[in-house]
């Protein structure tokens, strides 16, 4: 279980620790491995699932077991932001007398959590202040949440003062963060030190809050260009699974960068001596701009999509030209946000050119999803690009995306293209076809193959069609027409007991035998029998053979084919 965590295989580790049921007696080995599924539950920032299992103990369980139970519920429910129900269990655990005191005082701190993360600052300073009056204990994670509690009240001297001493990733930022905000580091100081902090292995584990730093330091300093990056890498960066201590820091949402991306929009317009109401010239200037101007090119077509009339020229324009900077900058992480019903951009709708770079980027970095998404919003199509081409490829990229209906509504429009096949025509659809067959949509690869199989070149191709076809009819739970294909398959051949008649005839006898048919599956089946050339075939078919007697007299045994 270990080795699955380091390998980061985390979804397999949660599977393999929950699959061991209910609670049995809580035995040393069953604390130890419900403990390992606590921690994955954290890991994957699943909160809900670990609240949900800490409730699921059997009362009767001894006391420092529930405890420990409750911690963890406690520690979920002000992470999922429940701050108010966190406080009811915290309040119902400190009535037990018999407590021990390290456990009162984890208690006690979780209470300042609850109040900080729903931004109750007085009653957190309280609670604070009455935790350290009663257990006067300043350990590390004690000092970085007063730390936090004082940040949040507006008192960043006493936040740097505690965090002194401390010289922990999470100490380290939050004391850059406490200096800029009582202005004892420059802007440029703190972006120089929370970057190199960044590079840092231990620096990973706050990377996003890290960013946040980075970005209110550029928006503190007036320096919207680098504010425009900093805010485009913060969003895309993973939401912080422990928020403990990211609350503290600026949060920002996409508004956030489109007011940068505003910003350095009016300074390149300025620089341009352009005025307001001359749009189009502003779209001009940011197509003339080169692309060594990344972020001024990017913020004037941003800020033209945002603000330009929906559905006019204009929009079009600076949609399309959005997209393409944010290609060139290696950004398209960043649509998913950014487009969509009730998003900042409405919906994805660009221009050929800029809608079919778009799908051929995204699916060079294996985002089915979004190339799919782009290839379906096309606002016309480029004159010169072989369409034929961008069926197949369209087609195929819905499939893997999940749009299985679409996908094969493309393939279908690319087989009616032609009246016939060549053999590379030929093997070009057949793989989109298999991709449909593997996630089991057969009756959307039957309609194609049968379409295919009229333009095909007679010879071998017929003879693969004719197999592929039998298996979505077995697929389709058709298994009398299946095993008439597959022997049709296998006899298109002067010798049908080579290897690929072997195959299609005990693709048949399987068929027969799923049908009901035993007696011809038996003589299909013991025919391969007689020509088997190794022991390990001559196993395989005694053992299907096997198969058959037992549906004979009534036994369904379990499915032992290869």
């Amino acid at each position: 279980m270990q080795n699955l965590v380091r390998a980061n295989v985390l979804g397999l580790a949660q599977e393999v620790l929950e699959a061991r049921g209910a609670a049995p007696q809580p035995t040393p080995r069953w604390l130890q491995w419900e403990r390992q599924l606590w921690a994955v539950y954290r890991l994957r920032g699943r909160w809900q699932k670990l609240y949900e299992r800490t409730r699921q103990l059997p009362p009767d369980f001894p006391r420092e077991i529930l405890r420990e139970a409750h911690l963890q519920a406690v520690k979920a429910l002000t992470s999922m932001s429940q701050g108010s129900a966190a406080r009811r269990l915290i309040r119902q655990q400190l009535l037990d007398a018999d407590a021990p005191p390290r456990h009162r005082w984890q208690l006690r701190q979780s209470l300042v959590t609850a109040y900080l993360n729903d931004d109750l600052l007085h009653e957190a300073r309280i609670a604070l202040e009455r935790l350290h009056h009663d257990y006067g204990a300043w350990e590390t994670d004690s000092l970085l949440l007063s730390a936090a509690v004082m940040l949040r009240s507006g008192d960043a001297d006493a936040a740097v003062n505690l965090l002194a001493p401390l010289d922990q990733p999470a100490a380290r930022l939050l004391r850059l963060y406490a200096r800029l905000t009582n202005r004892t580091l420059a802007p440029g100081q703190v972006v120089e030190r929370a970057s190199a902090l960044l590079e840092t292995p231990q620096g990973r584990s706050v990377a996003r809050e890290i960013r946040a730093v980075i970005a209110q330091a550029h928006l503190q300093a007036g320096a919207f260009y680098p504010l425009v990056d900093a805010l485009e890498v913060y969003l895309l960066a993973p939401v912080a699974r422990d928020l403990e201590l990211s609350g503290v820091y600026p949060h920002f949402e996409v508004p956030d960068l489109f007011d940068a991306y505003a910003r350095v929009a009016r300074d390149q317009v300025n620089q341009a001596g352009l005025l307001v109401g001359e749009e189009h010239a502003w779209l001009e200037r940011a197509r003339q701009l080169p692309l060594a101007t990344g972020v001024g090119r990017k913020a004037l077509f941003a800020h033209l999509a945002a603000t330009a009339a929906r559905g006019s020229a204009l929009r079009r324009g600076a949609l399309d030209g959005y997209v393409n900077a944010l290609i060139d900058t290696d950004r398209i992480a960043l649509i998913a946000r950014l487009f969509g019903p009730g998003a900042m951009l409405g919906e994805l709708s660009l221009g050929g050119q800029a809608g079919l770079r778009l799908a051929a980027h995204a699916l060079s970095k294996g985002d089915f999803d979004l190339a799919a998404e782009a290839n379906a919003n096309l606002l016309g199509f480029p004159v010169g690009l072989d369409r034929k081409a961008w069926l197949l490829q369209a087609g195929r990229i819905d499939i893997f995306a999940g749009r299985h209906r679409r996908g094969a509504d493309k393939l279908e429009q690319w087989v009616q293209s032609f009246s016939r096949f060549d053999a590379a025509q030929t093997d070009a659809i057949l793989q989109p076809i298999f991709d449909l067959q593997m996630v089991g949509r057969h009756r959307l690869a039957l309609a194609l193959l049968h379409k295919v199989n009229e333009r095909a070149p007679p010879g071998k191709h017929q003879r693969e069609i004719a197999y592929w076809l039998a298996e979505s009819y077995a697929g389709s739970g058709q298994y009398h027409q299946a095993a008439d294909l597959f022997l049709h398959s296998a006899l298109q051949a002067p010798d049908s007991f080579d290897p690929w008649g072997r195959a299609a005839r005990s693709r048949a006898a399987e068929a027969l035998m799923d049908g009901g048919l035993f007696e011809d599956a038996r003589r299909l089946f013991q025919d391969l029998l007689a020509g088997a050339a190794s022991d390990a075939s001559r196993n395989s078919l005694r053992q299907k053979l096997q198969r058959i007697r037992l549906l004979e007299s009534g036994y369904e045994p379990p499915n032992d084919r290869e």
